[in-house]
């Protein structure tokens, strides 16, 4: 039997509540056979495999959100100085954006650590503040390299 939202909300949320550190580091699936990185035969049997896979889509979806944000928070706190700023503004389209960061920025910031799928989520995260620094008005005409981050 399909489980209505209400139940899958309330899985979602016991299983992160159980398991926090597996939610946080999850893959998402992508074929039924990943299924049993999550649960035994038996568990897909008696919940319902389509249920248990909305259940842990649900959950990687979650996770997901969470580092989107982990990785927005850290972009903005690094543009907070007019250097890296700067360093943003003068990154070529087409050579890897991460090489706008220094050394301190890998070691402590904690890139050096992220997963291939953050460190893509921190290139598309620093390619859009580009974009939106490099759409800028020139200055005198409202935003600024200089004030494009305070606003």
């Amino acid at each position: 039997m399909r489980w209505t939202t209400q139940r899958i909300v309330s899985e979602v949320s016991q299983i992160d509540l159980r398991y926090p550190d597996e939610v946080r580091t999850m893959e998402r699936p992508t074929e039924w056979a990943d299924m049993y990185n999550f649960f035994d035969a038996h568990d897909l049997w008696m919940h319902g495999a389509w249920n248990l896979w909305i259940v842990v889509q649900s959950l990687f979806e979650k996770a997901e959100e969470e580092r989107r944000q982990i990785v927005s928070d850290w972009v903005w706190a690094w543009l907070a100085t007019s250097a890296n700023r700067n360093k943003l503004s003068r990154w070529q389209p087409g050579l890897d954006v991460l090489d706008v960061l220094g050394t301190g920025d890998w070691l402590e910031g904690g890139v050096l650590e992220c997963s291939a799928h953050v460190q893509g989520l921190l290139r598309r995260e620093l390619t859009k503040w580009h974009q939106d620094v490099c759409s800028s008005p020139p200055a005198g005409q409202g935003r600024t390299v200089q004030n494009w981050v305070g606003e």
